[in-house]
């Protein structure tokens, strides 16, 4: 993470002093370069993909509920 933080902000550096081609391409090569160590060290296998939950909604009654009824009532 800190290859990739240091890469992007020598990046936006870059862009901030006039576009300075050298920040830009550091910034760049070590964007590279932290995205080869994620991919390396497997930074995201610990994520885990449940499939959708399909729950039924309950009812339930809030003040904006009444405010709406109110108003509808109001124009009608």
């Amino acid at each position: 993470m800190a290859l990739a933080f240091i890469g992007f902000a020598l990046g936006g550096l870059g862009i901030v002093l006039g576009g300075s081609v050298v920040l830009l391409v550091i910034g760049a090569v070590l964007m590279v370069i932290a995205l080869v160590v994620a991919v390396s060290c497997d930074i995201l296998s610990d994520v885990v993909l449940d499939p959708p939950r399909d729950e039924p909604e309950e009812p339930h009654q809030t003040p904006l509920h009444r405010i709406k009824r109110s108003t509808d009532a109001y124009r009608a």
